[in-house]
């Protein structure tokens, strides 16, 4: 791969949230086509969503709240449970291991500055948010689907 094609963007690290404290951050996608973002967060109780609210919203300029200053993308709106605002349900997280929840975000068309919001359902420490930001010259598709792993991988969308 060519490196001027991908970039990763550390957008939170180390970062601890309270039960429904809110995680914000944001990227600049200007001059790339896909974005394959990554959010971190530790071990969850049994059988539990370890998030309650995960969201992406699009910008023209750079956002500073998801719900007040984004178009919120309706394909990566996620929520615990089933609301009226959400199109995807989030899965329980892993109990003994770290949850990565994973959006592929094709960029093309889109505004420039995304914006992503979370709130965990408990304290969650060991936060990170990285978001992969690729150029396409080939013209191919965009990226595959990957499915959820036993390892705490957890794909939220595609689109």
């Amino acid at each position: 791969m060519n490196p001027s094609n991908f970039e990763v963007v550390q957008l939170e690290e180390g970062q601890s949230a309270t039960s429904s404290g809110d995680v914000f951050a944001t990227v600049d996608t200007k001059g790339y086509d896909y974005c394959v973002l990554d959010v971190h967060t530790g071990t969850a109780a049994a059988a539990e969503t370890a998030l309650e609210i995960l969201r992406v919203g699009e910008a023209d300029t750079v956002p500073t709240d998801v719900t007040t200053d984004t178009t919120i993308l309706p394909a990566f709106s996620c929520a615990a449970a089933v609301a009226a605002t959400a199109e995807n349900i989030l899965p329980a997280g892993s109990s003994t291991k770290l949850n990565t929840y994973r959006m592929n975000i094709d960029l093309r068309g889109r505004k420039r500055y995304l914006a992503i919001d979370f709130t965990p359902v408990l304290e969650t420490k060991n936060i990170s948010i990285i978001a992969n930001l690729f150029r396409n010259n080939t013209g191919d598709e965009p990226l595959t689907t990957q499915a959820t792993t036993a390892d705490g991988l957890r794909l939220v969308a595609s689109g």
